[in-house]
C-alpha cells in the first residue's frame, strides 16, 4: 500500500536544498518560525530550522534536507501538528503500533517505543507514547 497524505510532501523534500521546490512545498505545510545558526561538525554544515508553532523540525546538512520530525503531541516546545489525519491518511494520534502497521507495512526495525520503515529516499521513524503516536520522521538514508 502507498502511503498517502502530507508525508508524501516531506519525503519528496529529502535530498533537496533550503531554496529547491520541494522544500517550499514543505515550508508551505510547515513554514519554519525559528532558525537555527548553521554549525560545522565533521566537515559538513549542518542547518537546523523549526517550526514550532506547526510541530515541525527540519534538520538540513550541506542543504540538503536529511531530516522531517512532526509532532503529533506537545514536545520539546512543539505545538501539535495541525493536521495530523492528513499526516499518513489512516494514522491518528491515537494509533497503535499495529494499526500503523497496517498503514504502513511491516517495520523493519522496532522496539517497545517505536518502530522504522523502510521507504525509497531512507526511513520512516513512527515514535509511541501512552496514548499513541507522538511524533513521525522521515530521514533520507546515510550515504
Amino acid at each position: 500500500m502507498a502511503m498517502v497524505g502530507d508525508i508524501t510532501t516531506f519525503i519528496a523534500a529529502l535530498g533537496h536544498g533550503t531554496t529547491s521546490r520541494e522544500v517550499a512545498r514543505a515550508f508551505a505545510l510547515a513554514p519554519p518560525d525559528v532558525l537555527e545558526a548553521p554549525r560545522r561538525q565533521r566537515g559538513h554544515e549542518y542547518d537546523q530550522r523549526f517550526a514550532q508553532a506547526s510541530g515541525v523540525s527540519y534538520k538540513f546538512k550541506d542543504d540538503a534536507l536529511i531530516r522531517v520530525v512532526v509532532y503529533f503531541v506537545p514536545l520539546r516546545g512543539y505545538t501539535p501538528y495541525a493536521r495530523p489525519d492528513e499526516l499518513v491518511v489512516g494514522i491518528v494520534p491515537s494509533s497503535t503500533p499495529s494499526q500503523v502497521a497496517e498503514i504502513l507495512g511491516t517495520p523493519v526495525e522496532s522496539d517497545e517505543h517505536a518502530d522504522d520503515f523502510a521507504i525509497e529516499k531512507g526511513i520512516v521513524f513512527v515514535e509511541y507514547g501512552d496514548g499513541g503516536v507522538e511524533s513521525v520522521s522521515a530521514m533520507i538514508s546515510p550515504d
